[in-house]
C-alpha cells in the first residue's frame, strides 16, 4: 500500500477482492463498472463533504456586476463548482466582504447595482450568478474566487484521492454497495453503505474542523 493510502488500482482490487470476484477475468461484473462505481462513490463523497477546494480568476469587464459561474468559455471554472467560499480582489489585494441582495439594497438603496468602481462585496444570486456591489469602469483586472467543487474521476492506476487516507477505504465500501445494488443484493448493499456513511460522516467532521485541529490518521478495520 502506498504511503499516501490506496492508489485507483488498489481499490479496484479491494473492491473485487470483497465481492470473491476475479480482478482478471470477472463475471459478473466489469471492470469499467467498477472503476464507474468508486467514481460515483468520489463525487458523492465529494459532494457531501466539500472536500476539494481550489480557485480560479474572474477578468472584470466593464459595467457587468454579476457573471455566471458555469461560463468556462470566459473561464476555466469547473463546471461542477458546489460552492463559493470567498473572493479577493487583486488589484486592492483585499479580501472582498460576503454579503447579499437585501443587504446591498439597505445599505446603498436600489441604485447600488449603478456604481462604478473596484468591487469590495460579493453575493450569490441563484444557484450559479457570482454579483459584486459595483462594476468597473473599464474591462482590466481580475477577482480570485476560490470555491469547493467535484474533483476529476481517478483515471490513471496510480492516481488517490485528494482526502486523508484514512478514508479512503469510504470508496471501496461504496463502490461494493453500488455493484451489490446492480444485481439487486439490496440487503449485503445496505451493510457497506452504511460503512460509506460512517467514513464520510468522519471526512466531513476533518473538513469543518482541519484548520481547528491537528489530525491523528489511521485506516481502522478493513
Amino acid at each position: 500500500m502506498e504511503e499516501d493510502g490506496l492508489t485507483f488500482l488498489e481499490m479496484q482490487t479491494e473492491v473485487f477482492r470483497r465481492l470473491e470476484e476475479s480482478s482478471s477475468s470477472p463475471v459478473y461484473w466489469t471492470l469499467a463498472q467498477v472503476k464507474e462505481s468508486i467514481n460515483k462513490g468520489l463525487r458523492e463523497i465529494a459532494d457531501a463533504t466539500e472536500f476539494y477546494e481550489t480557485s480560479d480568476t474572474i477578468a472584470l469587464t466593464a459595467s457587468t456586476y454579476v457573471y455566471d459561474l458555469t461560463d468556462t468559455a470566459t473561464w476555466s471554472f469547473s463546471p461542477a463548482i458546489l460552492t463559493v467560499k470567498a473572493c479577493h480582489n487583486d488589484q486592492t489585494n483585499r479580501w472582498m466582504r460576503p454579503t447579499t441582495v437585501q443587504e446591498l439594497d439597505r445599505q446603498m438603496m436600489p441604485k447600488w447595482q449603478e456604481a462604478t468602481g473596484e468591487p469590495d462585496q460579493w453575493y450569490i444570486r441563484g444557484l450559479w450568478w457570482l454579483g459584486f456591489d459595483s462594476a468597473v469602469s473599464s474591462t482590466a483586472g481580475t477577482v480570485t474566487v476560490y470555491y469547493t467543487a467535484l474533483p476529476s474521476d481517478l483515471s490513471a492506476d496510480g492516481d488517490t484521492p485528494g482526502f486523508p487516507q484514512e478514508f479512503h477505504l469510504g470508496l471501496v465500501d461504496f463502490a461494493i454497495y453500488d455493484s451489490l445494488c446492480q444485481v439487486g443484493e439490496n440487503v449485503k448493499a445496505l451493510y457497506f453503505f452504511r460503512r460509506y456513511k460512517e467514513r464520510e460522516e468522519g471526512l466531513k467532521r476533518y473538513v469543518q474542523q482541519r484548520l481547528i485541529h491537528d489530525r491523528v490518521g489511521s485506516f481502522g478495520n478493513r
